[in-house]
């Protein structure tokens, strides 16, 4: 029985995320290269008939792999993965049936591979040492657990055996990842290529007018990819030095890749290329000098806390930058669009960048201006996926930026949040950028977004509606300029932030101080103004000399006790379990500065603040952020009847 199996390691990435760090039992459909012992794609089954003991994959699912089947023929089913409970790493006798069900309807496959997941990997760890150099072959540890691959065949009579796998994996994503870190490029996604009737793993790397491909075989790492060398289009042949290095013409050259397998495997491909002076860009020196503008000014601890950033609009994407250019070195995007022509008035996107998805030419923009830069893609909108996917990305950030149009979002990013004890910084620009807002919060010391903004129906004429049938915002003309204005009070207040959770016994930055004296007034909501006559700041700055533009005064919200993401504890709803209740509107209160009796002049500072191919997804069926989401619409705050006072 021919039992050899390899599985590129972004699939692992996929069966962890959607099966193994759930409870049994989940599953999902394993593609890859026609007549190829590789898998290279996962579909995950949301909507199969599942208890805590059985897993029957949903005829929507079938659909699925059919439609994909196809689109592209060079692809097809290699199996079933599903998990069992921890004490039950084989196939069932349900399995057993199931799997020659499977090879009787596909009987040119040859061979079916059923991997078997288990959530448990106390027995693993346990027993690690003693196995060193015996690992079990058709075991793969994973981060929640451990999957175990058995291939089953079809033998003489029509019986159907199953045996253990020997299981290799091709950490090809890992190691473009690190050729795109060391280069300063960007990573492509995935791809299939035949080569002389083999299909191999194609993947990308563009730096600059470059374009690096390789094919990998299914050896790998044992045995080198192919790699071709290419100018982009409109990129001469002289614009990059290898290329002439090689002699390539038409701007096309193999380069030779010497192979050393006593160089550990994590190190080979990026140490073959690092061989070529020409490919190589110091990342160091640009991280250095970064940092030496910024030196004493912002903790350097904060370049490895990492930063959710939702929404990569206009606001969004200025935010990205200003943050990268603060020292940030790792950050995640979330969008689900692509960049459009109306974008390139007040976004940090160019021409060359239309029709791409907002998430990846952000992202490019983000490591040309650092290299060091890990930045992590996903195209996708938060109502849209299971919301586990949004507590994993949650907790897994240091803090989150909420710059997205969609209150629905909003809404979502501050439940989780909040439920994890995540700071998190809302930001907003009113109708023709009149103004603007940031709200941060700082579980569990502040209250929630939500009972910050439960106002925001009443008193600003400017306030944005929403789209009928979307919920988003419309679309407003406004100057790039008082974006900007918005987002310098945001990446401010992000940068205090990442300072108290990253080096909170550092030194008091003009950030974190800031971020420290607002908490210690109970002040969560920034307000801003960039035109004269905006609300209620003319009669407030009235008696004030040498006002005009711009202004800003800070809130303190009081809260909901019933609130269900940060009212009393016996009120609190998890965002896994049900939606947030529509909240009350009479808890907001405005701090009245004149009667404080501490002297104005101890908030001066505040007042003058200005302001590859990802896994297929059938979503669990009840189960999508949007379908449990009924909260509050809204999306820009407004005045209460207080009148609020400032500091001048």
């Amino acid at each position: 029985m021919y039992r050899y199996v390899a599985f590129l390691d972004s699939v692992l990435d996929d069966i962890e995320q959607y099966i193994a760090s759930h409870v049994p039992e989940r599953g999902g459909a394993l593609l890859g290269p026609v007549g190829q012992p590789v898998v290279t794609r996962f579909v995950h089954d949301g909507r199969a008939r599942r208890s805590g003991s059985t897993f029957s994959p949903s005829r929507e699912l079938q659909e699925v792999v059919s439609r994909l089947e196809r689109a592209d023929p060079s692809i097809e089913l290699k199996g079933v993965v599903h998990s069992h409970p921890s004490a039950m790493d084989h196939p069932s006798q349900g399995d057993h049936i199931a799997f020659a069900d499977s090879l009787q309807g596909v009987p040119w496959l040859g061979r079916f591979i059923c991997p078997i997941v288990t959530r448990s990997v106390e027995e693993w760890d346990r027993g690690r040492d003693a196995r060193e150099d015996k690992d079990p072959e058709h075991k793969v540890p994973l981060p929640s657990g451990t999957m175990s691959v058995f291939v089953a065949t079809m033998v003489q009579g029509g019986r159907v055996v199953s045996e253990p796998g020997v299981v290799a994996v091709l950490p090809i994503t890992r190691d473009l990842a690190a050729v795109a870190d060391l280069v300063g490029g960007e990573l492509l996604p995935l791809g299939l290529t035949d080569v002389d009737g083999t299909v191999h793993v194609s993947g990308a790397v563009v730096v600059g007018g470059l374009e690096l491909l390789f094919l990998f075989p299914a050896t790998y790492p044992n045995q080198p990819p192919l790699l071709l060398a290419a100018a982009r289009p409109g990129a001469g042949l002289e614009e990059h030095p290898l290329l002439k290095e090689l002699g390539g013409r038409d701007g096309v050259v193999p380069v030779p890749l010497t192979w050393d397998l006593a160089v550990p495997e994590r190190e080979r491909l990026s140490r073959v290329l690092g061989r070529y002076p020409a490919l190589a860009r110091s990342q160091g020196s640009v991280r250095a000098s970064i940092r030496s503008r910024l030196h004493g000014v912002v903790s350097e601890k904060i370049a490895e806390s990492p930063v959710l950033v939702v929404g990569s609009g206009s606001g969004g994407s200025q935010t990205a930058v200003a943050l990268v250019r603060s020292g940030i070195e790792q950050i995640v995007l979330v969008d689900p669009d692509t960049v459009a022509p109306e974008n390139l008035s007040r976004s940090m996107y160019t021409v060359q960048d239309l029709g791409r998805p907002k998430v990846e030419a952000l992202a490019s923009h983000l490591r040309e201006i650092n290299p060091a830069v890990r930045c992590t893609t996903e195209q996708i909108a938060l109502q849209d996926v299971p919301r586990q996917v949004i507590a994993d990305l949650v907790q897994d950030a240091a803090v989150v930026v909420a710059a997205t149009d969609d209150p629905s979002a909003q809404r979502l990013l501050n439940h989780f949040s909040y439920a994890y004890q995540v700071p998190a910084v809302f930001s907003g620009v009113y109708a023709k950028g009149q103004g603007g807002e940031v709200v941060f919060t700082f579980p569990p010391m502040t209250r929630c977004f939500r009972c910050a903004t439960a106002s925001r129906h009443f008193g600003l004429d400017g306030a944005r509606g929403t789209d009928y049938g979307t919920g988003r915002l419309q679309g407003e003309p406004a100057l790039g300029a008082d974006i900007q204005h918005v987002v310098a009070a945001s990446v401010k207040i992000t940068v205090g932030l990442l300072e108290l959770v990253a080096d909170p016994d550092g030194p008091t930055t003009t950030s974190k101080g800031l971020l420290l004296e607002a908490l210690g007034l109970g002040w969560t909501y920034l307000m801003t103004s960039t035109t004269p006559d905006f609300d209620f700041f003319p009669k407030l700055f009235e008696s004030v000399p040498g006002q005009l533009a711009y202004q800003s005064v800070w809130l303190a919200p009081t809260g909901d006790p019933d609130c269900p993401v940060c009212g009393d504890e016996g009120g609190r709803v998890h965002p896994l379990q049900a939606a947030s209740r529509a909240p009350r509107t009479d808890r907001l209160r405005v701090i009245d500065l004149t009667t404080a009796d501490e002297p104005v002049a101890r908030s001066s500072a505040i007042v003058n603040l200005t302001k590859p191919s990802p896994a297929v997804v059938l979503p669990d069926a009840g189960a999508s952020a949007a379908e449990a989401d009924n909260t509050q619409d809204g999306a820009t705050a407004g005045s209460t009847e207080e009148e609020p006072a400032a500091n001048a």
